[in-house]
């Protein structure tokens, strides 16, 4: 999955750039939608308050789990772009 977004001992400069690059805008845009998750867990009232009496559990489940899935997406995609990164330049510069 997504091959080409991996670093390769042979890349040139602008390659490393370019993935850099890649993988910088498409953890922007999980770190985005996962403000909008949690925006969304906050939005509105509760989730038919008139119609289910001391329903208000089903309504707490759908927002903190629209919350854990927001930090855990970012954490996820933060980790997703560092972890390669330093691993690389780690490589990199332990070997040369």
């Amino acid at each position: 999955m997504l091959k080409i977004l991996k670093y390769k001992d042979d890349d040139s400069l602008f390659d490393i750039l370019l993935i850099t690059f890649a993988r910088l805008v498409l953890t922007a845009g999980m770190c985005m939608f996962a403000f909008y998750l949690a925006f969304a867990s906050t939005m509105g009232p509760t989730i038919a308050p008139d119609t289910w009496i001391a329903g208000i559990e089903l309504d707490m489940i759908i927002r903190i789990g629209m919350l854990l899935t927001a930090a855990g997406l970012t954490l996820f995609a933060i980790s997703w772009f560092i972890y390669p990164l330093l691993r690389y330049l780690y490589k990199r510069t332990v070997n040369h």
